[in-house]
């Protein structure tokens, strides 16, 4: 089956949707140790996937942004079960891109082995449409090694306030392999 990417929607953040300008913010300690003085670094995400699973992203935009009635206070929202305290997300490189980032040892033999998903460590997903619109969205690498989470606040302040974009999202039926190969690379076992 070829792939098509489905159109981004509104609501809740959808696993294997792809996000534009992402922001991840990172608190550094003060070099002398003091705990009272810290400071954040921003880092910049041009595209990434989303990994979280959709059922707990649901439910946790579903308590978050009531239907009805009043939205939670934060402290409800932080110590709530249904909620999710961080989201799964992981960078995505197009082909030049990652060329660029793949070490310099790689010769082609290697980069062949990334461009047909045979290298754990990258997912490839080939150049496609999206639904319903002229967009082109040409090929696309994960590589897992480069996955970080933000938490849930932060990421529906940057989609509802900017700069955070959504452009598709993967379509369900390649879900199952897009996790397989993420957990089964989070899975590896350390060889010293």
């Amino acid at each position: 089956m070829a792939l098509v990417y489905e159109r981004a929607g509104n609501g809740p953040i959808r696993q294997a949707e792809l996000l534009t300008s992402v922001s991840e913010f990172q608190v550094i300690a003060n070099a002398e140790g003091d705990p009272a003085e810290v400071s954040t670094r921003r880092i910049e995400h041009p595209l990434v996937i989303v990994l979280s699973q959709d059922c707990d992203l649901e439910q946790d935009f579903d308590f978050r942004f009531p239907a009805a009635g009043d939205a939670p206070g934060h402290s409800d929202i932080e110590v709530h079960p249904r909620t999710l305290s961080h989201i799964i997300l992981c960078d995505v490189f197009k082909e030049g891109e990652l060329k660029q980032r793949v070490p310099e040892s790689f010769g082609s033999r290697d980069y062949k082995r990334i461009d047909q998903n045979q290298n754990e460590r990258y997912h490839r997903f080939d150049g496609a449409g999206v639904a319903d619109t002229t967009e082109e969205i040409e090929p696309l690498f994960l590589d897992f090694k480069r996955h970080f989470s933000i938490p849930c606040s932060s990421a529906y302040e940057q989609l509802n306030s900017g700069p955070m974009g959504r452009t598709a999202r993967l379509p369900a039926y390649y879900l199952h392999d897009l996790n397989h190969r993420f957990y089964s690379y989070l899975a590896r076992v350390a060889i010293p």
